[in-house]
């Protein structure tokens, strides 16, 4: 997966484009992180900070799975403005100067994931 695309799953509502998914990614063994946003917005708008929450709750859910890869995530991580990292966290800051920006978040995971 050195040469990654973005790929889309494509399917109506409950065809199993997700147990396909995990499926693939159990079985080739790819670390990964999931993210059910409609589990996140249940029948309303999905929030920003729910979003976020999300991203840092499935972060520490990966954490717990992979403990060797904690070190390299939590030095990306840290580089970030409004996230802080400790030995047994990682928060999000929410106020409007400190949050970080969700691209810049998800680019440094992308790297992480890369590197």
């Amino acid at each position: 997966m050195k040469h990654s695309r973005i790929i889309l799953v494509l399917g109506p509502r409950r065809a199993g484009k997700t147990s396909v998914l995990l499926t693939f990614l159990h079985e080739y063994r790819v670390p990964h992180i999931l993210l059910d946003t409609r589990k996140m917005a249940g029948e309303r708008e999905l929030r920003e900070r729910e979003f976020m929450e999300g991203i840092g709750n499935a972060i520490r859910a990966f954490l717990e799975r992979r403990s060797g890869v904690v070190k390299r995530l939590r030095e990306h991580l840290q580089r970030l403005r409004g996230v802080e990292v400790s030995p047994s966290s990682i928060k999000i800051a929410w106020g409007v100067k400190r949050r970080p920006n969700l691209g810049d978040l998800l680019e440094t995971m992308n790297d992480w994931a890369a590197s």
